[in-house]
């Protein structure tokens, strides 16, 4: 859990996709040596999961940085 947390404060996408080839190489020592791949699995899904994350983060800070059109003045 340390470890998650500790990913989770470097927030930058290669790490994430660092994380996500990790993984991947695991995933395939796992079934060359006939081991399940649970744990393998959920590396895959913990980089994936700080993608999503990032991508969210980057789309809340664009939505706040856009500054709305000034109203129309009406004519009286």
């Amino acid at each position: 859990m340390k470890f998650v947390a500790a990913l989770n404060s470097l927030n930058t996408p290669w790490i994430a996709i660092v994380v996500i080839l990790i993984g991947m190489v695991f995933d395939i020592a796992c079934k060359h040596a006939g081991i399940a791949a649970d744990a393998a699995t959920g590396v895959i899904g913990a980089g994936i999961g700080l993608l999503t994350g990032q991508a969210l983060s980057n789309k809340r800070q664009e939505q706040e940085q856009v500054v709305p059109a000034a109203p129309k003045p009406t004519a009286a």
